[in-house]
């Protein structure tokens, strides 16, 4: 699976949050939310051999380039909110930070883990 596109989501504070796009730009898919130490280039490979789902959505979180910066009021909360704007059908939650945002997500606690929308 390419690379579709990259989509620009505006995330409040003067940010916002870039998204890599594998697959059908606008089928239900997976998102991935890197740990705070990758982004969504180090997760290239895993996005183009997901086959289980018709997208990927590989989300490159703020302070990562090209999404913008990280704000004063940057919290756990602001990434919450953030994954909120980008979801786009399931969260799957990674190591360290990224999964932490993916499991305090009110989508993710309220369905179990199935992020349907």
């Amino acid at each position: 699976m390419e690379r579709t596109i990259q989509k620009r989501f505006p995330v409040g504070d003067g940010s916002w949050v870039t998204v890599d796009v594998y697959g059908e730009p606008d089928a239900p898919g997976l998102v991935v939310v890197p740990g705070a130490m990758s982004d969504a280039l180090g997760w290239r490979a895993v996005a183009t051999a997901v086959g289980a789902w018709p997208s990927v959505a590989v989300v490159n979180r703020r302070g990562r380039e090209p999404s913008g910066p990280m704000t004063a009021a940057y919290s756990l909360r602001t990434e919450v909110a953030d994954l909120g704007v980008v979801s786009t059908g399931s969260a799957a939650p990674g190591p360290s930070s990224a999964g932490a945002t993916a499991a305090s997500s009110p989508c993710w606690r309220r369905t179990n883990g199935r992020c349907a929308r």
